[in-house]
């Protein structure tokens, strides 16, 4: 093996090792039943019931379902709660699409964004959308 896939090797294993490390400890949490298929960025996910869960730095969200597993989710911020006490998440309803926007989950300081993908953006273009939004349980 050369000297040059040896350091490839050994610095994607590194890599793993420090995401390993900086993975959840978790921030906030909370439940929800979402009464429709909805897309979380790139991922599409059944109805059902989910836990919603940010990362300590609130730069990762986590939706675990019964039937999709777990899903992490990359998320921007998009300015500060009004309220710690108000959960919820926001979606654009576009032709037959649904796509999570925003969440706030109770007891986080930030309202997080989930940004939209090419395709998504494309689709919101062409066809008028309205705004859904759903209230989280406490976990």
């Amino acid at each position: 093996m050369t000297t040059g896939k040896k350091l490839t090797i050994f610095g994607a294993m590194a890599l793993v090792l420090c995401l390993t490390m900086a993975m959840p400890a978790f921030g906030a949490s909370a439940r929800v039943s979402i009464p429709f298929a909805f897309e979380a960025s790139s991922v599409s996910l059944p109805a059902g019931d989910y836990l919603l869960e940010t990362s300590d730095s609130g730069a990762v969200l986590f939706l675990t379902g019964k039937e999709s597993g777990r899903n992490a989710i990359i998320v921007a911020p998009a300015g500060e709660a009004k309220s710690r006490f108000d959960g919820k998440l926001v979606f654009e309803h576009s032709g037959s699409t649904y796509r999570l926007a925003q969440a706030q989950i109770l007891g986080a300081t930030a309202v997080m964004r989930i940004p939209a993908t090419h395709a998504q953006l494309l689709m919101a273009k062409e066809s008028p959308s309205e705004r859904v939004v759903l209230a989280l349980n406490r976990k």
